[in-house]
């Protein structure tokens, strides 16, 4: 049995709440930070004074003015989409970002090279910047040894004996991503995207609250497979997946096969889905929450959010919002559904895998 980190201290405090609150606490007792609300009367008559005069009528109280409504913001709507038909593939970037394409370079087995940087930056060495690279494939190396004999290009080198090393699914191809540093902080995602070929997706910074590590993880969110081949692995990435059932919540939702679902109920509900340890996991929060996504959305402990947009949870509309810093930003997904909020933890790997693409509400 895997025992859960408390996640929910930081992430899911309420406006002013202490992050050193007990993991026990539930997720309303942390959204609201223990405020409590008192529902005071108030007269609208004065009665008359015992002398007999005639009661006299308050003026009337103006209506209240209803609140607008908090919506999540699509940080992505205005994004540009750049299109490369020749390899298949299509990711969206900000309109603020100069996109240059570099074409073949002189590094043997290198396609296609793609630099992206904030046009109000200049380029002296060391300036911020993200690289999208086609690369040759023709050994069929895994992509773990690929980046190994590569490493001068796929900075493997450069990565840690502790960088948190991933494998995983990117509309049904598989990724290897990792951290790194040298002169600065960076990581570097691998995607397969044929037999022979591969994405390298890039970042590099030397300050690590530079808002590029937000870009970049969403300009990887958001890549799509054009060509016949590969998009037609894209359409079924839970292809021979298992499914987990509740029946009591009302939902379903499938995970690969060679993962294990541990769930317990306590304060609040969890599933947790994972490879044999905690290294490489996602999971699902329920509990009883009797407000609306837009109470849910305003309760958040905005200190710690870097953004918020809109995505579709199980048919319903859903927030999805990324916390930390560098390459240890962690997305966060819910959705208010028939009284219950539902919390997604490590929704990049989610929507990477398709898993919160296979999330079905059944009641």
């Amino acid at each position: 049995m895997i025992v859960r980190r408390t996640r929910m201290n930081t992430i899911m405090s309420a406006k002013g709440g202490s992050a050193s609150r007990s993991g026990s606490e539930t997720l309303q007792g942390r959204m609201t930070g223990g405020k409590k609300y008192l529902l005071i009367a108030i007269p609208v008559l004065l009665l008359a004074a015992a002398c007999g005069k005639q009661a006299q009528v308050q003026p009337a109280q103006p209506a209240p003015q209803p609140q607008a409504q908090i919506q999540p913001i699509d940080e992505m709507a205005n994004w540009k989409t750049y299109t490369n038909s020749q390899y298949g593939f299509e990711f969206k970037y900000p309109s603020a970002y100069k996109l240059e394409t570099v074409g073949k370079s002189q590094v043997a087995g290198n396609l296609l090279k793609i630099n992206l940087h904030e046009t109000s930056r200049e380029m002296p060495e060391g300036t911020p910047g993200i690289g999208v690279g086609v690369w040759n494939n023709s050994k069929h190396l895994s992509l773990l040894d690929w980046a190994k004999v590569n490493s001068s290009y796929s900075n493997y080198s450069a990565a840690s004996l502790n960088t948190d090393y991933k494998e995983g699914m990117l509309l049904g191809q598989k990724t290897f991503s990792y951290s790194w540093q040298g002169l600065g902080y960076g990581k570097t995602v691998l995607v397969q995207v044929s037999a022979d070929k591969l994405l390298l997706l890039d970042v590099f910074s030397t300050n690590q609250d530079d808002g590029i590590w937000l870009t970049f993880e969403n300009i990887v969110a958001s890549l799509k497979f054009t060509n016949d081949e590969t998009a037609k692995g894209s359409t079924s990435p839970t292809t021979g997946w298992k499914t987990y059932t509740n029946e009591d919540l009302g939902f379903t939702i499938q995970y690969p096969s060679s993962w294990t679902a541990d769930a317990g109920i306590g304060e609040v509900f969890e599933v947790i889905f994972h490879n044999g340890g905690l290294e490489n996991h996602i999971s699902i929060v329920v509990q009883p929450y009797g407000k609306t996504l837009n109470d849910w959305i305003k309760d958040l402990d905005q200190s710690v959010i870097t953004s918020k947009k809109n995505i579709t949870i199980g048919g319903q509309q859903g927030t999805e919002f990324y916390t930390g810093e560098m390459g240890g930003l962690k997305g966060t997904a819910s959705v208010v559904y028939k009284g219950n909020v539902y919390v997604f933890y490590e929704v990049d790997s989610m929507i990477q895998s398709g898993m919160l693409k296979s999330f079905k509400f059944t009641k």
